[in-house]
């Protein structure tokens, strides 16, 4: 049985392949990116986004490798991976808030909490203010 195109779709154009899927790159976005000249893992990921996801490149690193080197005629071996900065996974809010005796801080009427766009923000929000009586600002 033949798995290729189906009646009446159109065959997907390779830069539509999403690449990063944490952040929503597409291989032409990294290609665009590599014509202007930027063909450093690091620079990539700062112009692109890609790699800056929850999973922390752990899934597109190897794609984006391989797409410099098959762009640029590098040897996979000689690019240099991309730096990852702390935290590499995610990290419950009230570990960052608990005090130094492990007791959890309690968050009072009238404080602030500042919580990232995105998976991790979206999610630590609700847990944080769960049973307070908190307004979200947007």
């Amino acid at each position: 049985m033949d798995f290729g195109i189906l009646a009446g779709e159109k065959e997907m154009d390779e830069r539509e392949l999403i690449i990063c899927r944490c952040e929503e790159i597409k291989k032409g976005e990294i290609l665009d990116v590599l014509k202007m000249g930027h063909t450093d893992m690091n620079e990539i990921k700062r112009i692109t986004r890609a790699g800056m996801g929850l999973c922390q490149g752990k899934t597109c690193k190897r794609l984006i490798s391989r797409i410099i080197a098959d762009e640029t005629g590098q040897p996979i071996s000689e690019i240099a991976p991309s730096s990852f900065r702390p935290p590499v996974r995610p990290i419950k809010l009230r570990v960052l808030l608990s005090c130094p005796d492990q007791s959890e801080k309690e968050l009072k009427r009238g404080d602030l909490i500042l919580a990232g766009n995105g998976a991790i923000g979206d999610r630590a929000l609700p847990e944080m203010t769960r049973d307070r009586d908190f307004k979200r600002l947007t």
